[in-house]
Parts: C-alpha cells; structure tokens; sequence
C-alpha cells in the first residue's frame, strides 16, 4: 500500500546511539569503515523534527585517519520504507537546503539507514548506518 509506514513513528521516535556503519560491495564483501568504537546519535521527535550528528573517520591526504564531525537537523519524513531527512541547518554548510533519502529497516533491535550505492562504496554497494534505542 502507497505510503504505508514499514516502521510506526512510535517505534521510530526517540534517541538512538550509532553502532556501525557497514558497507556490502557489489560483490557482497562487508566492511565496517568506522571501526569498533564509532560515536553519534540521531534522535527523532514525534513533531517530525529530527537531528544527527557523529564521528567519521576519513583518510587525508597524507594517509593518517582523522576524525570529521558531521551534524545536522531538520524536518523528516517517513513513507513506507523511504526517510527523508530535510537539512535545515547542517555543520557543512553547503547542505542546507538539501534532502538526504534513506532505506530505512529494523534488524533486531537495530535501526538500519541505508543509502544505494554507497558515497564510497562503488555501483553496486550499500551503505548502511546501525543505530540502537538508548
């Protein structure tokens, strides 16, 4: 059924910690680029506003792993398995003003994020962030 919500708002609503990020390659090989130990919440109101920030580790130039800090907020949307997340104000800011659009699914206890194909992942990936309930 057309906007059906896959996962209701009273599951969805509230604060979630980041536990992983995971990427599966076209070839179905699993990497989690941002270790054991990666740090972030999003929290969700039942106003429709949310908002996310978290630690991800990046490779500069000179090949050391640095932290870079990503943080934004904004009004979201929920149809059937689709999350838009509406930017309104963002710690880059050339992000304001844009939509990001997730898959979003349960795994368990698990809220899964997720983005085809990956920003660094390749045709045929899969992004996936892991959040659990706090």
């Amino acid at each position: 059924m057309a906007g059906e919500t896959i996962i209701p708002l009273s599951e969805l609503c509230g604060t979630w910690r980041l536990v992983g990020r995971r990427v599966t390659d076209a070839q179905g090989k699993v990497t989690y680029p941002m270790g054991d130990n990666p740090r972030g919440f999003i929290m969700y109101n039942p106003d429709g506003f949310m908002a996310v920030e978290f630690f991800m580790p990046m490779k500069g130039p000179d090949g050391k792993v640095a932290e870079r800090f990503l943080a934004y907020a904004g009004r979201y949307e929920l149809s059937g398995d689709k999350m838009r997340h509406h930017m309104e104000v963002s710690a880059q800011p050339d992000n304001i003003g844009k939509t990001y659009e997730r898959q979003v699914s349960r795994e368990g206890d698990l809220l899964v994020l997720s983005s085809s194909p990956d920003p660094n992942g390749g045709p045929g990936s899969k992004g996936s962030m892991l959040w659990r309930r706090v």
